[in-house]
């Protein structure tokens, strides 16, 4: 399993990355036990994932990826990120 050290200011947090493609990735703060998912390149970035999508538990996330994957069927997605969403689902419940 990677690691990622996240280093700011005057301190670091530690995740682990449970799933990882391309374009997403779904990651476990190691103190925290807390789950945060979103695109690669807002991880770590200035403004990092969107609020409902940080800090999460594990329930939390699962409802929210699985609230992104009906509205990814309502408007016929072709990003196929229903995939990408069902594959981290996936990943929580390792």
């Amino acid at each position: 399993m990677k690691i990622i050290r996240w280093y700011f200011k005057n301190n670091y947090e530690d995740y682990k990355v449970l799933y990882q493609d391309k374009t997403y990735i779904l990651v476990q703060n190691i103190n925290t036990k807390r789950y945060s998912f979103g695109i690669n390149r807002d991880f770590g970035s200035f403004y990092g994932f969107p609020i409902n999508q940080s800090c999460l538990s594990k329930n939390e996330c699962k409802e929210k990826l699985k609230q992104f994957i009906k509205i990814d069927k309502k408007y016929n997605n072709v990003n196929c990120t229903i995939d990408t969403y069902t594959n981290m689902i996936k990943a929580l419940e390792v």
